[in-house]
């Protein structure tokens, strides 16, 4: 028989594919022969002979007995926070269990919540599902991600929040076995069309409104037609993000009953598919009260409590019964002895879905999965680890994780030369520069009547922000006439400067940098300031800004701190304590600049004759801009990695009024983030001029300080020209230009050599032989300002240069193997003191110990956050419910009224996958046809 259909067969297919409608020819030779040609006319535009050989006879040729009607479904879901979704994670996800694997699966579905889209990992997200699946699979089945109508191109998502940083999504990527598959528009073709009648739908939104903003918690909707065994099937895929408050899940659930009634309307086999976050924890039950105690803020697990619930996780039989406590089932006393009813949300809820809590109870084949929440998450092991605090930008595979050699964090090579430092940048004046420097210095304003010179410049090798290292400066002013050399006053000012990037600035890091070198540290001196640049507060972190300069002196020697005043206590400030100017602002925080300056009392007189030194008498007013640039610097000229830029670059003034033997002293103090296109350099530079020229009117004794980024990298000089070549538009530094500028820094003579290079004072000719020309803006600078660089060049030492140095937390993602983001400064002292590192793996989640932590010791704050009994009011009721805060908040359930059988075969958490606090979970259904 089968050699018959070949032959038939063979007269019309080309390449191995036959158009269906050529099949009707077929069976008027074959009429009697097998009826079931007739469904592969319905179900596809063009079918593959050998398929179509293989699904109708056996090997042998004789024909087939019809397949029973089921379907296998495979369903996972993974809560990201915000965290891009990767491949490999996905491909493990989907393929790395035995018995929850998507093999072979006639339908798969993936549910991603918190997705956050941003320009730069668009590219990343398109066709997520098909990239995991990998081709050889993905060429049988048809994809919702290609669908035209998508908001966003192959990436099957509805927005829920749009922000300044990007926009969060939900999205569910599915996909469909192309021999259930009919070609319903009739184009010969097999798509997306024929499979997915509509485009994905955000439903049934929570109705609760939080303080600031509404909440988006909802559930995703995807239709699914299927043409099983000549048969129409209607499947609903519904992802769900349940509202963690009962009254607002509820209104969810109603409209939830009201869609399905619709959606099911005249379909003779219908199906619904729900799975996702339920928000449905397990009851604090009577059996804990021995392990539990009563706090004034409520209830909380002790140790003992703890311990037995990790036994009930680890004893199947156990866990089984600790399941049966959920909210969603439970029926009995709560810890207060009192009955627990379950609220009306839940209640409704299982009146419409049968869930995959009631399945595990009454099945005892069914394997029950570990909770999927709270559970630890990795980047506060991470951290923990590391001593820094860090957040993970991706989701992990554990096994991942490479272990981290800390001697590529102390190499001068890697710090300063890597890949994205080898190229030579054009400034807007058409200047060649090296992304290599000085940028950050110190300048002595030239007309003051008060003298001043540079004592140190230093950088700080370890701490780092981002690409600029931390500086620090000690100053000497010196008042009365110069013939009485020896009695002349001497004031020591102490500055630093810190461009933060956005990281939080932590009193060990400032107090290193305060006070690590005896010979250029803040004891004992009479002024000290700190200016700190693209700071970024949100309201949960405002407090680490709060009063920094006197924590971190405080820090040191608590006693010491009454002998200054600081201008971090003026009420007049905006930001209570934060002595700063707001440049940027989104809904996640603001970015600002601050100074922080601390002035001893003995210098101080009380102006208005109060019986006290207040902050007034030394600080006239608070912070204030001068020298704003008129540019937004999306991108800078000479940084590669540059990020927080898009605000306009200042200069932050803070004046000083000094009282020293009998006269008054006037410091202004002037914190400098210069703009890198120079002519928005030159027009602050035009307002600073402007400005000392006024505030230094009718003043004896006058002093200006200026610091911080005076944006002046090194210019790529004419020795340079051997060691550059020019590749796709512009100069790259080979490995040969790497060793060559390594020689120079590593040389103090030479490094002095490559000083005289900076853009501030060449005036060679640059690696094509043109000469360079400084801009004016660069000129104007050094004829007001005594500079740092004139200090160093006239003593012969100079520091190890400020930028571009490798961000730390570029260094840490390529050895650790996954992207990640530096919450805070980073210590390198504090790094060589740690011990070799080791990761949790999934391997060892089942070990007593470890489910310990990874449910019941996440701290922070000295608070351990998986411990306390959350607690909901119970409507229209006097009493309140008490839950824990783990258990199985992720589930699966499905619809009562589906007209079709629907039998949950797996349901899985993932521990080898990890992205917050929610283990990533699957499952498999089968659907009986």
């Amino acid at each position: 028989m089968a050699d018959k259909v070949k032959v038939l067969l063979g007269r019309t297919c080309i390449d191995g594919q036959l158009p269906s409608k050529d099949l009707l020819t077929i069976l008027e030779h074959l009429h009697g022969e097998d009826e079931r040609w007739q469904d592969f006319v319905l179900s596809a535009s063009r079918v593959d002979v050998q398929e179509l050989l293989a699904s109708l006879y056996d090997v042998k040729g004789d024909a087939k007995q019809p397949a029973v009607g089921q379907l296998d479904v495979w369903l996972g879901f993974l809560k990201l926070d915000d965290k891009l979704p990767t491949v490999p994670c996905l491909e493990r996800l989907l393929y790395e269990s035995e018995r929850g694997s998507a093999e072979g699966a006639d339908v798969i579905a993936l549910f991603l919540v918190d997705l956050f889209v941003h320009p730069s990992s668009v590219v990343d997200l398109r066709s997520l599902l098909r990239k995991a699946m990998g081709s050889g699979r993905a060429e049988s089945y048809v994809f919702n991600e290609d669908d035209p109508a998508l908001l966003l191109r192959q990436i099957p998502a509805q927005l829920v929040k749009a922000t300044d940083d990007g926009l969060r999504h939900v999205s569910m990527h599915v996909a469909v076995k192309r021999q259930y598959v009919r070609d319903f528009d009739a184009d010969s073709a097999i798509s997306h069309s024929d499979c997915f009648p509509e485009t994905l739908a955000l439903t049934c939104k929570s109705a609760r409104k939080n303080e600031f903003e509404p909440c988006f918690k909802s559930v995703l909707k995807q239709e699914v037609l299927l043409h099983v065994n000549g048969c129409d099937v209607d499947l609903v895929l519904l992802g769900a993000n349940l509202d963690t408050h009962d009254d607002a899940k509820l209104g969810q659930v109603e409209a939830l009953e009201r869609m399905l009634q619709v959606s099911q309307r005249g379909s003779a086999k219908f199906c619904a598919l729900m799975w996702g976050d339920f928000n449905n924890r397990l009851v604090a039950s009577d059996d804990l009260k021995a392990g539990v105690k009563e706090t004034k803020k409520g209830f909380e697990i002790l140790d003992v409590g703890a311990e037995y619930l990790v036994d009930c996780i680890l004893d199947g039989s156990r866990r089984s019964e600790l399941l049966q406590k959920d909210a969603l089932t439970y029926c009995g006393l709560d810890l207060t002895g009192r009955p627990f009813r379950a609220p009306r949300c839940n209640r409704r809820l299982l009146e419409l879905f049968e869930t995959g809590i009631e399945a595990a109870k009454e099945a005892d084949a069914l394997e029950l999965p570990l909770p999927s929440y709270k559970y630890m998450p990795l980047e506060t092991i991470l951290s923990q680890s590391l001593q820094h605090q860090i957040r993970l930008l991706e989701v992990v595979c554990l096994d991942s994780l490479q272990p981290v050699d800390w001697s590529q964090f102390l190499s001068a090579e890697m710090t300063y030369f890597s890949d994205s430092a080898r190229y030579v940048h054009r400034d807007s004046n058409g200047n060649l520069l090296l992304p290599l420097g000085w940028p950050d210095g110190v300048g002595v304003w030239k007309a003051n009547t008060v003298a001043a010179s540079i004592q140190q410049w230093q950088s700080e090798w370890n701490l780092r922000s981002f690409d600029h290292l931390p500086m620090r400066s000690l100053l000497s002013l010196k008042l009365g006439s110069e013939r009485t050399e020896r009695e002349r006053k001497e004031l020591k000012v102490w500055l630093g400067f810190v461009k933060l990037y956005g990281k939080k600035p932590t009193l060990e890091a400032l107090t290193e940098l305060l006070y690590r070198d005896d010979t250029c540290s803040a004891v004992d001196c009479d002024v000290i300031a700190l200016h700190l640049a693209s700071a970024f507060v949100t309201p949960e972190c405002i407090s680490d800004f709060q009063s920094v300069l006197k924590k971190c002196m405080a820090l040191r020697d608590a006693l010491n701190t009454k002998d200054y005043v600081f201008n971090e206590d003026d009420p007049a400030l905006p930001s209570s304590q934060i002595p700063a100017e707001v440049v940027n602002r989104t809904e996640d925080g603001m970015t600002f600049v601050s100074m922080h300056v601390a002035v001893k009392r003995k210098h101080i007189r009380k102006v208005d004759g109060s019986d006290f030194i207040k902050y007034h008498d030394c600080f006239p007013g608070p912070t204030s801009v001068v020298g704003k640039s008129g540019f937004e610097n999306e991108r800078s000229e000479y940084r590669v990695n540059a990020t927080s830029t898009d605000h306009p670059r200042l200069v932050l003034r803070q004046d000083v009024l000094l009282w020293v033997d009998g006269r008054e002293v006037d410091v202004v103090l002037l914190g400098a983030d210069l703009d890198t296109n120079v002519a928005a350099r030159l027009v602050q530079v035009n307002a600073l001029e402007r400005l000392l020229r006024m505030a230094s009117r009718d003043r004896t004794n006058f002093c200006a300080l200026c610091w911080g980024d005076f944006a002046n990298p090194l210019v790529a000089f004419e020795g340079m020209k051997d060691h550059v070549v020019f590749k796709e538009g512009k100069f790259a530094i080979p490995d040969s230009g790497v060793r060559f500028l390594l020689n120079c820094l590593r040389e103090p003579s030479e490094r002095l050599a490559l000083l005289h290079k900076d853009s501030l004072t060449y005036s060679g000719a640059d690696v094509t032989g043109k000469p360079h020309q400084a801009p004016p803006c660069n000129i104007k600078l050094r004829q007001m300002f005594s500079l740092s660089l004139d200090a160093a060049l006239a003593s012969g030492v100079v520091p190890w240069p400020f930028y571009q140095v490798q961000p730390f937390e570029v260094t840490l993602a390529q050895q650790l193997g996954c992207r990640l983001k530096l919450v805070e400064m980073a210590s390198l002292s504090r790094i060589r003191a740690l011990s070799p590192l080791t990761w949790p793996h999934s391997s060892s989640t089942l070990e007593r110990e470890g489910l310990l932590s990874a449910y019941f010791n996440w701290t922070e704050d000295g608070k351990k956050m998986q411990r306390k009994i959350r607690v909901e009011h119970v409507e229209n009721d006097r009493k309140d419910n008490y839950y824990l805060q783990f258990g199985w908040l992720d589930g699966v359930a499905w619809y009562k009224k589906n007209s079709v059988k629907t039998t949950l075969c797996c349901w899985e958490t993932v521990q080898s996958v990890q992205a917050f606090d929610h283990l990533p979970m699957r499952a498999k259904m089968q659907v009986m046809l």
